[in-house]
């Protein structure tokens, strides 16, 4: 258990599920970690809105959900984001910043059982400073 425990300490993904409220710098410090820490940024928020002005057959309702600021099904951006990450993961990178991802845990269950990981969710919260 103990050997286990090591080699996927060492050789399993790394997630950083970088999240906040509406304006909080989430990119800037996402790309602050990729670039001081090597990790590779997805920003999700940026796959969803290039996928709603897309001619896919759930375009129409993701550009909906995001308007009204609702969560994407996680059918629809779960595939997304696992397609980017298969994609990084085939270059080599095992460090991930995932900006606004999750946005529900039917999203963290998805990705989590198809890519075993070590993650750790990270909020930026301004609202004391």
């Amino acid at each position: 258990d103990e050997v286990f425990a090591e080699a996927r300490r060492y050789f399993s993904c790394r997630f950083v599920y970088m999240l906040g409220p509406p304006g909080a710098p989430v990119a800037k410090v996402s790309t602050c970690l990729e670039k001081q820490y090597s990790y590779s940024f997805i920003d999700f928020t940026s796959l969803l809105q290039t996928y709603a002005n897309s001619d896919e057959k759930d375009a129409r309702k993701v550009k909906e959900e995001l308007s009204k600021g609702k969560p994407v099904e996680a059918s629809i951006g779960c595939p997304l984001i696992l397609a980017e990450v298969y994609r990084g993961m085939a270059l080599g990178v095992q460090n991930f910043v995932l900006g606004g991802f999750p946005q529900s845990l039917k999203q963290v269950e998805f990705l989590e059982y198809r890519v075993p990981c070590l993650a750790r969710p990270l909020l930026l919260d301004f609202s004391r400073a």
